[in-house]
């Protein structure tokens, strides 16, 4: 750079292309603005043509002694949200910076700007785009006199953000929600140290309702399911309840991290609506009675859906149809399976949604909501599906009574009298392909099918157990219990262990012998941090 010879009130600029000013310097100490941006992020100058320019300063800015190093930005221990590191440093005129990060020296090609204040007799570095590697990262800065004296040197850490270890779900309000209202969750990551982590997709699922990103913008076909991108560490979603009563479960998964967190809807207190149906044919010429070909000489059918409030702040919601179950189609029940949409396809011109306000396997519903807490005799479960030990996950039609704070302290009594039944079958390996059930009519899809081998000397011990896969291992008719196998099983493995084949199903059982009890308690203990839970399951059938 040729010499240049300026007035005392003027500073010189030496720029790299992408690092530009013709502005008076502006610092944290004298410029508010530039004191709330992001560290190590440097004022920003419109691009030129790199070259030396002269530019008018009118700042006055604290000088700094020969051999002394000012650190401008960034602070030490910072954690750096920006993908490299950006320095910026003041050195008294005449002297230079050698920087290096890690050990490793900092090379021109990162230095983006050399200021030469005259008035000041400063001369001010800015670096850009060094790489930093996830964790703490050592930078050390000397200024260097122009016959190569070393002067003092600044030291200090910054962090740089590490992939996800940890994810948290956290709610944004406090209130508790009704059905169809927004409930905004921020989605944070956080790297091995606790610092946020590095921006990554995680993807996200619910139990019920709908989740989008926050402005309504979503990336994926199923509204119960979510790829977001952090930002920061950090992202933004909604979930609405839809007509979800209760508690929606929301799932977050990114690499090894997972996080899982309860959304509690409360019940809402709608207009009274009431729509009923009622239905008489005499005589046995009736077409009902006709097609049916009934003796009877009338056919007498009523249908109700009432909700609304009851007995002050209390939300009644009950369904009552005479001819059938309410949740049955085609003669069979349909447990859990309360979608609409998969045997409807309904065209609505605007963003109206089918769903089932009354599941029921019986010909009666009905649910009475205060608060968070409620009574109802319908389709339901136990609330013992994320209990490690003492887990039981069956749907049942049935008597549920949940008593919840706002706290999340809840406890559940439950009660049904199911018409099924479970069984368990053996068959050896190495016969016949084709076998049949000790029962008939079985549930579709509740059947178990597994291989085991076991020890030719111990046999109450499993060396292995490989689950069958229906249609490509076996195929079962539930009408009859005939149970065909596709391939061929030997009945010794290669060390002559035995191989036999497991079949656990649920079955069509009535009798009044036929009961299922449960119970659940959860009860925070904020003191210690921890919460206290207590399962009780009774189950039993007749003996077959």
């Amino acid at each position: 750079m040729p010499q240049v010879n300026k007035p005392a009130d003027q500073f010189v600029t030496t720029s790299a292309p992408t690092r530009q000013t013709d502005a008076p310097e502006k610092t944290a100490q004298n410029d508010p603005a530039r004191a709330t941006s992001l560290p190590g992020v440097g004022p920003v100058t419109p691009n030129r043509a790199p070259g030396t320019y002269t530019v008018e300063n009118t700042t006055t800015i604290s000088p700094v002694a020969p051999g002394d190093v000012f650190l401008v930005s960034p602070t030490n221990e910072t954690v750096l949200m920006t993908p490299a590191l950006q320095i910026e440093a003041r050195v008294a005129k005449g002297w230079t910076l050698e920087a290096t990060v890690n050990g490793e020296r900092i090379t021109g090609q990162n230095l983006a700007e050399t200021r030469v204040d005259n008035r000041n007799g400063i001369t001010v570095f800015s670096y850009v785009g060094i790489p930093v590697k996830p964790g703490p990262n050592q930078v050390r800065l000397t200024a260097v006199s122009a016959p190569g004296e070393r002067g003092k040197t600044v030291e200090f850490n910054v962090f740089g953000r590490g992939p996800a270890e940890r994810l948290e779900i956290t709610e944004e309000t406090n209130a508790t929600p009704l059905p169809g209202q927004l409930v905004r969750l921020r989605i944070r990551g956080f790297d091995q140290l606790g610092n946020p982590a590095a921006d990554g997709p995680v993807s996200l699922q619910t139990s019920a309702g709908r989740i989008r990103l926050t402005g309504g913008k979503a990336s994926g076909e199923d509204d119960r399911q979510l790829t977001v991108q952090l930002e920061g560490g950090a992202a933004l979603v909604e979930l609405s309840g839809e007509a979800s009563l209760g508690t929606v479960r929301v799932k977050a998964v990114t690499g090894g991290a997972e996080a899982s967190a309860e959304v509690r809807f409360s019940a809402e207190l709608r207009p009274t609506l009431l729509v009923g149906l009622a239905e008489l044919s005499v005589g046995r010429n009736a077409p009902e009675i006709a097609n049916s070909n009934d003796q009877r000489n009338f056919l007498a059918r009523l249908a109700v859906f009432y909700r609304g409030r009851f007995l002050g702040p209390n939300l009644l919601t009950l369904s009552y149809d005479s001819n059938r179950p309410l949740n049955r189609f085609g003669g069979r029940d349909r447990f859990g399976a309360s979608d609409a949409l998969e045997r409807a396809y309904p065209i609505l011109g605007d963003t109206s949604q089918r769903f089932d306000e009354t599941p029921s396997n019986s010909k009666l519903y009905a649910r009475l909501d205060r608060g968070l807490s409620y009574v109802m005799f319908g389709d339901m479960d136990a609330d013992m599906d994320r209990a490690a030990l003492t887990g039981y996950n069956r749907r049942l039609t049935g008597v549920k009574l949940r008593y919840e704070g706002r706290n999340g302290d809840f406890v559940t009594l439950t009660g049904a009298r199911p018409d099924t039944a479970f069984a368990r079958d053996v068959f050896p390996a190495g016969g016949i392909s084709l076998m049949r059930l000790a029962h008939r009519d079985i549930l579709p899809g509740s059947e178990v099918v597994t291989l085991e081998v076991r020890d030719r000397r111990r046999p109450e011990i499993i060396l292995n157990r490989e689950t069958l896969i229906r249609a490509v291992d076996y195929n079962l008719d539930p009408q009859t219990g005939e149970f065909f196998l596709i391939r061929p099983i030997a009945a010794f493995d290669a060390d002559f262990n035995l191989r036999q084949i497991t079949v656990v199903y649920e079955h069509r059982a009535d009798g009044t012998a036929n009961f299922v009890y449960t119970g659940r308690l959860s009860k925070g203990l904020a003191p210690l941090g921890m919460r206290f839970g207590a399962s009780y399951v009774n189950q039993r059938q007749r003996e077959l």
